[in-house]
């Protein structure tokens, strides 16, 4: 087995593989959260332009 660290170059970074594993890990979790927030907040608005139209249209009648 080879105990000797494996390395790769990115961007004139040298990391193990390791690291850049652990890395890419890391930013798929978080582009993950950041949809997870996108979509509340996008329900949040529907839910609010709804009780607006629903106000309004209760105020017309």
């Amino acid at each position: 087995m080879n105990d000797k660290p494996q390395f790769v170059t990115r961007d004139g970074m040298i990391a193990d593989r390791e690291y850049v594993a652990w890395l890419h890990e890391l930013k798929a979790r978080f582009h993950s959260c950041q949809l997870k927030a996108a979509v509340r907040i996008n329900s949040s608005m529907l839910e609010f332009y709804w009780s607006l139209g629903r106000r309004h249209r209760q105020e017309k009648s």
